[in-house]
């Protein structure tokens, strides 16, 4: 095997197995840039800012920190994540925010106030510390709908609705 400081520059390196102790340093193809860096004494392995780790055959995932965020990228189908133990947990030092279709506005969740809900990028429900805000898009009505015994017919459904002619209405879908 290798013994002190070895200096290894080669194309490849072939074997069945192989062990390396002390620190690696794993470089890109600039100069002296270390892309990669493992430290034995912390048990650690650092990936430098804007170097990706890269899964797949192809850019099906992607994962890097440019220096100021983090991303996950997935480059093919839906990236599905899996907990077969117990719960997902998403902590943020501030807001969480979901986004859809090009970046449209689903769900809002501000640190230290409330969640926005929002319908085809059109924010329509919103929590707020006396209860909730619902609101109907420009030109159109706010309503609520209240559904008993699986609503499975219109005697079970309810509607409460402020209507944009300044009606408002509490009506059953039978009547």
């Amino acid at each position: 095997g290798l013994t002190g400081t070895p200096n290894i520059s080669c194309g490849t390196i072939a074997g069945s197995t192989g062990t390396f102790t002390g620190d690696i340093n794993l470089s890109g193809t600039a100069a002296g840039v270390t892309s990669a860096y493992w430290d034995a004494s912390a048990n650690n392995f650092t990936i430098k800012d804007n170097t990706k780790i890269r899964l797949g055959s192809g850019q099906d995932l992607d994962l890097y920190h440019d220096g100021t965020d983090s991303y996950i990228v997935n480059g093919t189908n839906d990236l599905k994540i899996q907990c077969v133990g117990d719960d997902i947990e998403i902590t943020a030092a501030d807001n969480i925010g979901l986004y859809v279709q090009g970046g449209e506005s689903a769900l809002i969740a501000a640190g230290n106030a409330g969640v926005d809900l929002y319908y085809n990028n059109f924010n329509s429900f919103q929590t707020r510390s006396t209860g909730i805000k619902v609101i109907g898009p420009e030109g159109d009505g706010g309503s609520i709908e209240l559904f008993a015994d699986d609503g499975d017919d219109n005697a079970d459904k309810w509607r409460i609705l402020a209507s944009a002619a300044g009606e408002f209405v509490v009506a059953n879908y039978a009547s």
